[in-house]
């Protein structure tokens, strides 16, 4: 349930203080008004009683490493998809989610872009590529020794 506090600034200025705290979620914000508060409290109910994620600070803490894995382990991508996100977990997965941004992909992108694509292999090379394989090539683009990080 929320609770709302009215609050007097310095200038005398009111504004509204929404508190959420349910099912071990707590969140709180400053309003103008207090209709945009209740509304405010409302959708942030909805969310934590529909079972959406509210707290976005731990969302954003996570690595790339974290979330690539977690939706590995949710079984809903081929395994195709699994190896190409675990390739990515190990070139970008110690970044957080709150650093990725346009210009770090970019980069990565970039880096990607330059580097050399070994000669295809002519034997055929079942479906799951074994590192000793990727080694010798099998028509993956090789993955770095060393973690991407912005130079």
């Amino acid at each position: 349930m929320a609770a709302f506090l009215k609050r007097i600034g310095k200038t005398g200025q009111i504004s509204w203080q929404a508190k959420v705290r349910l099912n071990g979620v707590n969140r709180s914000k400053t309003f103008v008004k207090k209709y945009d508060a209740v509304a405010w409290a409302t959708s942030i109910e909805n969310d934590i009683n529909e079972g959406k994620p509210v707290q976005l600070r731990k969302q954003l803490q996570k690595t790339l490493a974290d979330i690539f894995d977690d939706y590995i382990d949710s079984e809903l991508v081929t395994d195709k998809k699994a190896r190409t996100l675990r390739r990515l977990a190990v070139e970008l997965g110690s970044l957080k989610l709150e650093d990725l941004n346009t210009k770090r992909l970019g980069l990565y992108l970039q880096l990607k872009s330059e580097q050399a694509v070994p000669a295809q292999a002519r034997k055929k090379v079942t479906p799951n590529c074994a590192p000793a394989v990727l080694a010798r090539g099998c028509g993956h683009r090789p993955m770095h020794e060393e973690p991407f990080t912005l130079a």
